[in-house]
């Protein structure tokens, strides 16, 4: 799979406008809300690769609507793997954008 572009944070939040509700490599839709990548070296929950990155809900001005958290993907895939779970579920909802963007946890030593 091709890398996702990771963006900066910039301009109204994040240095990208969305121009239509497609997923592709770089961005994410899930039950209409729309995920992308941003550099975070010293605050991002994420690993892409090596590099720290934060997930991020964002509106087509690129305003940052919410960050994913580390404990909602965990949270997530303890419901997958006790099989009690709903996908409505907002955890859920983080988790399939984490799985698009190959992402890891990130977890400081």
């Amino acid at each position: 799979m091709e890398q996702p572009e990771v963006f900066e944070y910039g301009n109204y939040g994040v240095n990208i406008k969305l121009t239509s509700m497609e997923t592709n490599k770089d961005v994410i839709w899930v039950r209409g809300n729309s995920f992308i990548l941003v550099d975070d070296p010293k605050r991002g929950d994420f690993l892409l690769g090596g590099q720290r990155v934060a997930l991020l809900s964002i509106n087509g001005m690129g305003e940052i609507r919410w960050p994913v958290w580390s404990r909602d993907i965990i949270d997530g895939l303890k419901y997958l793997v006790k099989g009690d779970f709903d996908p409505s579920w907002d955890c859920m909802m983080h988790l399939k954008a984490y799985q698009h963007f190959g992402l890891a946890v990130y977890v400081e030593a």
